[in-house]
């Protein structure tokens, strides 16, 4: 019966995505938009199917030159009419002027005589000789194997020309077989009519176990114009200059996306009988190579990135399944002593270094992976461009070939053993020792090293044995099929622990708690939206009008002029920073919504896989704690800005802020791959006045700030000291710095602090947010009399230095908590909740925890339901605020005036989305005890419940 009730659950959440998303299409729908169509700007477009434009059978178009035609109309503001044909008739009907660009073409003098050309070649088109797996007789490092072979080739074409040209500066002598059209190609490849085909460069040849042996030329292709229209090719050279100004690699990525052919996916005659004679490939590899091979010593399982390769290398060339033998070996001295006695045919792990390689007799395949390097130093300083000395242990081959090549100019110290090479560092006997990313953390517990990682990464190829070619070229061709990128990231996530959970507990005790917050913070954040944009549209049209006026009525006052002009200026950006913000608020939003809705999908449809479970609501929760982050970063703005922000002081202990801090963020750090380290003095025994809520959120945003615009494996720096003090008073700094990607000096002085930009403003930004944090770090700062300095370079980091004037509390005395079991077993709860979903979620908390729960819909029947009841019926009351009939603060009053002495004594707990300070101190007012605010935390209420009794109980005695 559990497992129904979840799947409706999800089932609920699932529509109600399905309608919020609805209103959002409708509203953006809905909004009026002053481009009008023009018909000048409505560009006829000639349509043939081929390489460059792709009509799937949905009517869908893509490709290279299509892609390139909608960026040109972004900047050319045109629209397009597309007139399909072939290729023929699109020729002919630009020569005749019947459409107006055409995508693809060859420039020639003849062709320039009767069309434009734009001034930029549109690409570069390139010609490859093609075959299938069945014949591996032709391989591109035999050209002879060519010789006398029918080549399929589409003749008085410029393909012919440019095999007549590839074939007589080889002395080629082959049959040119003609063939027009894809289906003739394949019909006379699976007949032996032809060999090999020549085509351009096309992916589509991959789906039909295509591929390309060796390139026979290129030449560089236009977008050709109507010859009555050169107003068209004036704009269309203007914007294909601005592309390329905007971004110089911008044809470069359109290549990569479209074009790009693959190498050889399938082994030729000569490879395949090396496989068949020689049987596996005899792997080895290192016992323990953090990330990279390790077995486990209870099990004997080998992990690592090696397993991934294996296991994508069987089956990732067409028509032959590899087999690998993995043999492993204690020391790096044994593994190199195998290949050179041809024990085994490759060393897994070796660093990319051609000298080490040669003198060590093995040659060094295409790379596999790159890792980032660290150095470890006990030092408080350490530059990689000087001359330090670092020592290696004298068995690690792997190390020392990437020290010799990337740091020629270091010393290197051999010692026996790795603990030996780490002594002397920290003895400063050398300036360190260097690791790979993986294993960096292991050496960071002890808090007197630090690290530094290093500006150049290590390639890690396969060691083969030197006259080896045939092996060498089957390596490579795996390497070239499969998905290598993966492997990188792979070796910290091997190297790392992970935590285990049961799934199942995990999914029964959280998912519906996960999918109220995500509706929760949905639903505010969009109501945001919608209103800031309002708001923005009535202010900018407010002012456009009085700006008009005031124009019109003062033309003779000069500097009158001049300064409501700079205030145009100044309101028309700051209503750009606004659409920005709406632009990628809208972005940000869709994108864990979208991730959300997937994993419930995944989730609904997994079964019993604990694992697949486990994932998904582990997304889940990062995609509700990014909404959650947005939500709250445009709440403390918006109160900030309308100066609503209370700021009551309290006695804190500074050590206690700093401490809930670390706790709170080091964990999400060292998910990260970062490093924290924490310093700072002693105020154990210091207390002073000042708000705790607020000096947390300056520091934790900072800290935030830090962890999302650092680098992989990078460092975090907190620390906290007295610069001042008095006996009353005292100043404090906190200083924040990482080694990320850094600000640039224009962005720190004119934007890091200005509402809703970030570094990087774009919707496609890597860097989720609002661009909020800083300008309420700012605001906060400054209104707890303090300052706030950057100091950053790009590439390098940033460090953030905060000071805050503090009262000191020379009557405090510290705080002794009491420690009790939040048990709540048994205790009779009267639940007043209107909305049937939250009632449902709370009321399956308190009953998980033992609670016998009473539920009721509005504030009226919670009073006439506490009036009917007999005295100590119930043991506390948990009391939502906002409801139809009686509202929550009002039910509270009316208990507390009834005539009998529970109601004057039964806790009375607010559980509200209205989280603010003065929503809780209403709640307090009107005689509540505490206030919960939504999302419901399963610990927090049974906390909140017990200590609310155990007060209660207190008073009695």
């Amino acid at each position: 019966m559990k497992k129904c009730k979840l799947v409706q659950n999800i089932r609920n959440f699932k529509f109600c995505y399905f309608i919020f998303c609805t209103i959002i299409c409708f509203i953006v729908l809905s909004v009026p938009t002053s481009a009008k169509e023009n018909s000048d700007n409505v560009i006829r477009v000639g349509s043939f199917e081929e390489t460059y434009n792709v009509v799937n059978e949905k009517g869908e178009r893509s490709g290279y030159g299509y892609e390139y035609l909608q960026d040109i109309a972004g900047y050319a503001g045109w629209t397009y009419k597309y007139i399909t044909s072939d290729w023929k008739n699109c020729f002919t009907q630009l020569e005749n002027g019947e459409i107006d660009i055409l995508g693809g073409i060859s420039y020639t003098d003849e062709r320039a005589e009767n069309m434009l050309f734009s001034d930029m070649p549109m690409g570069e088109e390139k010609y490859y000789i093609y075959t299938d797996a069945s014949n591996m007789d032709l391989t591109a490092g035999n050209l002879d194997s060519f010789e006398g072979k029918n080549i399929g080739v589409s003749k008085d074409n410029i393909l012919e020309d440019v095999l007549n040209e590839w074939e007589s500066k080889y002395g080629l002598h082959t049959k040119h077989i003609n063939v027009s059209t894809t289906t003739e190609i394949m019909d006379k490849l699976s007949n032996h009519e032809i060999d090999c085909f020549v085509s351009e460069e096309d992916l589509r040849w991959e789906e039909s176990e295509i591929s390309p042996i060796t390139s026979i030329g290129e030449t560089e292709i236009y977008f050709a114009i109507n010859p009555e229209r050169p107003d068209i090719k004036e704009a269309l050279d203007s914007a294909m200059r601005r592309i390329k100004d905007d971004n110089p690699f911008y044809t470069d990525d359109l290549y990569r996306r479209y074009l790009s052919a693959q190498s050889s996916s399938f082994l030729s005659k000569e490879e395949s009988e090396w496989i068949g004679q020689h049987g596996a490939i005899r792997i080895g590899y290192l016992n323990q190579d953090g990330g990279i091979s390790s077995v486990d010593p209870s099990t004997g399982k080998l992990t690592g990135v090696i397993t991934d390769y294996v296991d994508l290398a069987e089956n990732c060339l067409q028509g032959q399944t590899l087999e690998f033998e993995l043999k492993g070996y204690d020391t790096r001295s044994e593994l190199l002593q195998a290949l050179q006695d041809g024990k085994i045919d490759l060393i897994f792990h070796a660093n990319q270094n051609p000298y080490f390689a040669e003198t060590n007799g093995f040659a060094l395949s295409d790379t596999l992976l790159t890792i980032n390097m660290a150095a470890i130093t006990a030092k408080d300083s350490f530059d990689e461009n000087k001359e330090n000395t670092v020592a290696v242990e004298k068995d690690d081959f792997a190390l020392k070939a990437y020290l010799s090549y990337n740091y020629p100019q270091w010393k290197v110290v051999e010692y026996e053993t790795s603990d030996a090479a780490v002594k002397a560092m920290q003895k400063g006997e050398t300036d360190c020792i260097v690791s790979n990313s993986g294993t960096v953390s292991d050496y960071l517990k002890n808090n007197k090293l630090h690290s530094v990682f290093l500006t150049k990464e290590a390639d890690v190829p396969f060691a083969v044995q030197q006259g080896e070619p045939v092996l060498l070229s089957i390596l490579n061709k795996t390497l070239t099929s499969m998905p290598t990128t993966q492997f990188s990231g792979a070796v910290v996530s091997y190297n790392a622990s992970s935590r285990k959970v049961t799934a199942r507990d995990f999914i029964q005790d959280n998912l519906l708690t996960v999918s109220l917050i995500v509706g929760i913070t949905f639903f505010v954040v969009l109501c945001i939206i919608l209103r800031s944009w309002k708001k923005s549209k009535r202010a900018e049209e407010r002012f456009k009008k009085s700006a008009e006026q005031a124009l019109k009525l003062n033309q003779e006052l000069e500097e009158k002029q001049q300064e409501l002009q700079n205030a145009l200026v100044e309101a028309q950006s700051a209503n750009k920073a606004k659409t920005s913000f709406l632009n990628n608020m809208s972005h940000d939003i869709r994108t864990p919504i979208n991730g959300i809705i997937g994993m419930l999908t995944i989730l609904e449809k997994s079964g019993n896989d604990a694992e697949r479970a486990k994932d998904c609501m582990n997304k889940i929760h990062e995609s509700s704690k990014l909404l959650l982050s947005l939500i709250n970063d445009v709440l403390d703005m918006a109160k900030l800005e309308s100066d609503t922000v209370v700021f009551g002081d309290e006695s804190i202990n500074l050590d206690q802020v700093c401490q809930e801090i670390t706790e709170s963020l080091s964990f999400q750090a060292e998910e990260k791959g970062l490093h924290v380290i924490g310093e700072h003095d002693d105020y154990s025994g210091i207390y002073v006045w000042s708000n705790a809520v607020h000096l947390k959120k300056i520091l934790m945003n900072l800290f935030t700030n830090s962890m999302k615009y650092n680098k992989v494996n990078g460092f975090i720096y907190m620390s906290m000291r007295t610069i001042e003090r008095s006996e009353d008073h005292m100043t404090c700094e906190f200083k924040i710095k990482d080694n990320g990607i850094g600000m640039s000096e224009e962005f720190i002085k004119n934007e890091l602090f200005t509402p809703f930009v970030q570094a990087d403003n774009s919707p496609r930004s890597d860097y989720n947010g609002t661009g909020l944090g800083m300008p309420i770090v700012k605001q906060l700062v400054e209104k707890m009399g303090g300052t706030i300095t950057v100091e950053s370079k790009l590439g390098e980091g940033s460090c953030f230095t905060v000071i805050l004037p503090f009262k000191i509390d020379t009557n405090a005395r510290p705080e002794e908590k009491e420690d009790f079991d939040a048990d709540i077993s048994d205790i009779r709860v009267l639940l007043v909740e209107d909305n049937e979903l939250n009632m449902e979620i709370a009321e399956f908390m308190l009953t998980e925890n033992g609670a016998k729960v009473e539920t009721v819909n509005n504030g009226l029947e919670a009073v006439q339901h506490f009036e009917a009841s007999e005295p100590g019926t119930y043991d506390v009351i948990l009391m939502d605020v906002m409801m139809p009939v009686m509202d929550g603060l009002t039910a509270a009053r009316t208990i507390r005036d009834l005539e009998r002495q529970d109601a004057k004594t039964i806790p009375i707990i607010a559980m509200t989305a209205n989280a603010f300070r003065e929503d809780a101190e209403r709640c307090m007012e009107a005689g509540m005890n505490a206030h919960l605010s939504k999302p419901l935390d399963d610990k927090k209420i049974k906390q909140t419940i017990s200590e609310e009794l155990r007060k209660q109980n207190a008073c009695h005695k």
